[in-house]
C-alpha cells in the first residue's frame, strides 16, 4: 500500500511558478500546521535550492526527504543532510540505469537508496517500497511541474493544494504546475473536488482539492 501524496504548489492566476513575487515563504506558512512524514522533490529542484552553510544547523521538521535522482546528479549529501526542514536521513530513488558509481556513492554517505525501474523511476513500486520499510503515510511533492506530472499522470496524487498568487505573469515557455504530454482523450482529465478555499494575507487565495478521477493512464 503506498502513501497518501499531496500536491502543495504555488502558481499565479495564469499557472506559472516563476517569477512569483516575494511573500514571506507564505507557501511554507500555510502548511505550517500540516503533518507530512515525507516531502519528495525531482534533483532539479534540490539543486537549485538554497542551503545554508551553517556548521550548527538547528532542525526544525522531522520529515524525511524523498528524492528522485535516476541519473545521479546530486553529490552533496552530506550538506543536504545537515538542513532544518527534513532528518538526516534521506532517501534517493534510482533506476537499474543509475551508475553503480552513484550508487556506492550514496551508499557511503548513509543515503537510503531505492532502486526502482529501469530507464526512469517507477513511481508507484518506490512508493510502496518507501511505505514498507519507512512507515511513510503522507507524502508531500514539493517539485516543479515535470515530476508533479509524472505523479499525476501515474494517478498517484490524492490530493492538490493550490496557493494561488495574485498576479499574472503571462510568457511563451511558460514553467506550469502540470508539465506531461498532452492528452488523447477527455477521459484522461484529472477530476477534482474542492475541500476548501481560504483567503491569506495580500490577497492570496489558498485552494485544497481532493482527486476524485484519475487519468485512465494510470
Amino acid at each position: 500500500m503506498r502513501p497518501n501524496v499531496i500536491y502543495h504548489v504555488e502558481c499565479s492566476l495564469d499557472g506559472r511558478i516563476d517569477w512569483l513575487k516575494p511573500n514571506g515563504f507564505l507557501y511554507y506558512r500555510v502548511i505550517q500546521d500540516k503533518k507530512y512524514d515525507a516531502m519528495i522533490s525531482g534533483s532539479n529542484t534540490i539543486l537549485a535550492a538554497p542551503m545554508s552553510q551553517d556548521e550548527h544547523i538547528v532542525k526544525l521538521l522531522d520529515q524525511y526527504l524523498i528524492v528522485v535522482d535516476g541519473q545521479g546528479k546530486i553529490r552533496n549529501w552530506d550538506l543536504i543532510k545537515r538542513q532544518p526542514h527534513w532528518n538526516s536521513t534521506p532517501i534517493v530513488l534510482c533506476t537499474k540505469r543509475t551508475p553503480e558509481s552513484y550508487i556506492r556513492h550514496v551508499n557511503a554517505e548513509q543515503v537510503h537508496c531505492i532502486v526502482a525501474g529501469d530507464e526512469h523511476v517507477d513511481l508507484r513500486a518506490a512508493l510502496g517500497e518507501i511505505a514498507e520499510k519507512f512507515d511513510i503515510k503522507t507524502i508531500r511533492i514539493d517539485s516543479g511541474g515535470v515530476l508533479a506530472g509524472a505523479f499525476l499522470r501515474e494517478g498517484l496524487v490524492d490530493e492538490v493544494s493550490l496557493l494561488l498568487s495574485p498576479q499574472l505573469t503571462g510568457g511563451t515557455s511558460p514553467k506550469t504546475i502540470f508539465v506531461a504530454d498532452d492528452l488523447d482523450s477527455v477521459k484522461d482529465v484529472v477530476v477534482l473536488e474542492l475541500k476548501e478555499t481560504r483567503v491569506v494575507e495580500g490577497g492570496h487565495v489558498w485552494l485544497q482539492y481532493r482527486i476524485v478521477q484519475r487519468t485512465t493512464q494510470s
